[in-house]
């Protein structure tokens, strides 16, 4: 063959070769349109089944979310009862209540002791060795005292103790089981989340703890304390008890 040959097959492939990239490419973008309307339908479409979903207010619609609002505002507003609390605690309560009670006596038996020891001072210039026997005796008595004291704190604790974890023990229990028997719409409230619902489990169980420990101990034998010194004080000393009881 000759140059000019060559040169005619060199340029009718080189054109060849350029339509069938122009074809590919018109192919292309032929495909690329068709895929971009079948998404702008597509889109179309679902915006109008979201559009034909949504649910439409209605006066009875209103009126459920209105009395569901009011029983969740209602379930908001509790009324503490601590009798309903201590109720719970069964016999073991009311024995630590009156171990507490016991445990209050301590004061005014300290008050009496004393007393004597004032009486057995009285005996000094008359008969010494009666002293020293009185005074053995407010020893004894104090020793005894100390002692009882010990016993019943010791038991008045381990009583409230237990009783307290039995109480709290049995408040988580049934508060678990009362949320696990609620129906699904129960969790759909904002204020009803299982992150909330765990918190309260774990807050309020002991807060109610709180209510029986050594604290609610204390009030006890005090309050127990306070009522046999005005009794004592009003028996042997009115004046000085109205006293005690005005201050």
């Amino acid at each position: 063959s000759t140059p000019a040959e060559r040169a005619m097959g060199k340029s009718s492939s080189a054109r060849s070769s350029s339509t069938l990239r122009a074809e590919r490419g018109a192919d292309a973008f032929r495909r690329s349109v068709t895929n971009n309307d079948s998404h702008s339908t597509f889109m179309r479409r679902s915006a109008a089944f979201v559009v034909a979903e949504q649910p439409v207010s209605t006066a009875e619609s209103e009126a459920f979310a209105q009395e569901v609002q009011t029983r969740n505002d209602k379930d908001e507003k509790l009324v503490p009862n601590l009798c309903r609390v201590f109720r719970e605690g069964g016999w073991q309560l009311l024995l630590a209540v009156v171990v507490a009670a016991i445990r209050g006596v301590e004061l005014p038996g300290i008050t009496m002791a004393f007393g004597l020891i004032f009486q057995a001072f009285n005996f000094m210039p008359s008969d010494p060795w009666r002293m020293q026997h009185e005074l053995v005796i407010c020893l004894i008595i104090f020793s005894c005292i100390g002692f009882i004291t010990f016993s019943f704190q010791f038991c008045a604790s381990l009583l409230f103790g237990h009783a307290s974890e039995r109480v709290t023990l049995d408040f988580r229990i049934r508060s678990l089981n009362a949320i696990l028997h609620q129906d699904a719409a129960y969790f759909d409230n904002p204020r009803h989340a299982p992150g909330k619902l765990i918190t309260r489990l774990a807050t309020d169980a002991p807060n109610v703890k709180a209510v029986m420990d050594a604290r609610m101990m204390s009030v006890i034998y005090n309050m127990t304390a306070w009522v046999l010194c005005v009794v004592i004080a009003l028996v042997h000393a009115w004046p000085v008890g109205v006293l005690g009881m005005a201050m």
